[in-house]
């Protein structure tokens, strides 16, 4: 049986895994990055049902493009809550308003290792491992199957993964749920485990501690803006390191450590989802949002989404966005990214040991211009720190 012939055809959304009747087809890291395909175990246990190539989500088209969808942007009123979400906390108000169900929760989270899986919880108090982006290609670890189960024992299950992990789950359960509810986001695709991996020992044998926590687009505040493209390492000593765009982040923004089929992704302009959801990015940011908050864009594409839409308009701060101007400005929410030409050279010179720091600076240069833009915000906020004390120590002397 051949599921794919080359990389590109397999998102690795894990649906052939799931409904293989006689369970052989396991989802493995490949040796290109470390991103999970799913590998044929053999002809033995094979029935020929041909099940693995009906359900695949590549193969399939959908009609999601000519469905109406609404705009929305804004952020929580919840300051702690704001936070500690990547952009405006949307994905947390979603699962919010079903608090009273109890509901089932799936997402991405970190393990102990540092690798990102696909796991569920039950309960919104217990979702905060799902919050905040992670440039990491997740395990699947069967997820579709515990969904299908606890739809069927009549649970409200919420799902948030990538557009493809919606459309295989999709094409997985066959058939539409009442009390499924499902949020995607404007995929920037996704980054190889194996290169992250390498970073994270590059940064252990830098600083000689052991990571304990890694938070991907923190928020830093600089007078009354905020810089997001922070990424904060906690060390086990308590030593907390805030990097402004660092060279792991700028290598997969720039591609070049992504998954091949993300480079010409299927799904990114035609989402399954009921809820998509991305950072509020327009001008009309200024206008609907003050100056110290990041936001969200709340894409809602089924009559399901529109509902949660009314309902979010009640319960955050939330404004009908002009969806012009919001394509205009995350281009994400409706075409993919563009391949990196440079993306398997990076990839041959990593597996040959080229030191992981010494790889993304030669193909990731970063330009002068760029450096400024980096790390001038966090010069600025240190200066202003350092005036601020002094002011405060001069104070302190003047009293006296």
């Amino acid at each position: 049986m051949i599921l794919f012939e080359k990389d590109e055809d397999c998102c690795g959304c894990s649906a052939c895994e799931a409904i293989c009747p006689k369970h052989n087809i396991k989802m493995i890291p490949n040796t290109d990055g470390g991103y999970y395909y799913p590998l044929y175990l053999g002809d033995e246990n094979c029935i020929n049902c041909n099940l693995c190539l009906e359900v695949c989500p590549l193969r399939k088209g959908n009609d999601m493009a000519k469905r109406e969808k609404v705009y929305y942007a804004g952020t929580t009123k919840d300051r702690k809550l704001w936070e500690e979400s990547t952009s405006g906390g949307a994905f947390s108000e979603i699962c919010r308003l079903y608090q009273d169900e109890n509901p089932v929760i799936f997402g991405a989270r970190w393990d102990d290792d540092f690798n990102v899986v696909m796991d569920y919880v039950e309960g919104v108090e217990n979702m905060a491992p799902f919050r905040r982006s992670k440039y990491v290609a997740a395990n699947p670890n069967m997820v579709f199957k515990h969904v299908k189960a606890f739809l069927n024992g009549n649970r409200t299950v919420i799902f948030s993964g990538t557009p493809c992990q919606i459309a295989g789950l999709k094409c997985f359960l066959k058939r539409d749920y009442e009390k499924l509810i499902t949020i995607d986001f404007a995929c920037h695709g996704q980054g190889a485990p194996h290169v992250f991996k390498a970073w994270i020992k590059h940064l252990e044998n830098k600083y000689k501690l052991n990571l304990i926590k890694i938070s991907f687009r923190e928020k830093k505040y600089i007078i009354d803006h905020v810089n997001s493209n922070c990424t904060g390492y906690v060390f086990a000593d308590g030593k907390k390191v805030l990097v402004n765009r660092d060279y792991y982040h700028h290598a997969f923004v720039y591609g070049f450590h992504m998954r091949k089929s993300c480079a010409d992704c299927k799904f990114s302009s035609h989402n399954d989802s009921d809820i998509t959801l991305a950072d509020f990015k327009s001008p009309q940011r200024r206008k609907l949002l003050s100056h110290s908050r990041t936001g969200s864009d709340i894409v809602c594409n089924t009559p399901k989404g529109i509902e949660i839409g009314k309902q979010l308009v009640i319960s955050m701060n939330v404004h009908a966005a002009d969806y012009r101007q919001e394509i205009l400005y995350n281009p994400k929410l409706v075409r993919s990214v563009f391949g990196n030409k440079d993306r398997d050279s990076f990839m041959q010179n990593f597996y040959s040991g080229v030191p992981i720091d010494a790889l993304i600076k030669k193909y990731a240069k970063i330009t002068p211009i760029q450096w400024i833009d980096y790390n001038m915000p966090t010069f600025v906020n240190n200066v202003l720190v350092f005036l601020m004390r002094v002011c405060d120590f001069v104070k302190r002397k003047l009293k006296k």
